[in-house]
């Protein structure tokens, strides 16, 4: 239900800050790349809302396909930092970046 899903998002933030704040403390946080991503669209019965796109999680239209995700890390060039992109991108897509951060 809706509490449920606003618990989660809470819990969610909570872990990330916990997280984040661990991998400064202990200075690993100038060598880490963090990504949260979704899993492709929501589902209407579960208070998905994938609006404006039709479809939902589990269909090949752009609601089941579609999702949010973010990156940070101080590796990242600073031009890049706090941009945004709003074209298609695959997960495979991130490989290549997150290798040439790695070496």
């Amino acid at each position: 239900d809706l509490w449920n899903y606003c618990g989660l998002n809470v819990m969610l933030d909570e872990v990330v800050a916990n997280l984040t704040c661990t991998l400064e403390a202990n200075g690993f946080s100038e060598n880490t790349v963090f990504v949260i991503s979704g899993d492709n669209g929501g589902t209407p019965g579960f208070y998905g809302n994938n609006y404006p796109f039709r479809g939902y999680k589990g269909t090949f239209y752009r609601g089941g396909v579609s999702n949010n995700a973010i990156i940070h890390s101080q590796l990242l060039d600073e031009s890049l930092r706090g941009t945004s992109y709003s074209g298609n991108v695959h997960i495979t897509d991130w490989l290549p970046t997150f290798m040439n951060l790695a070496t």
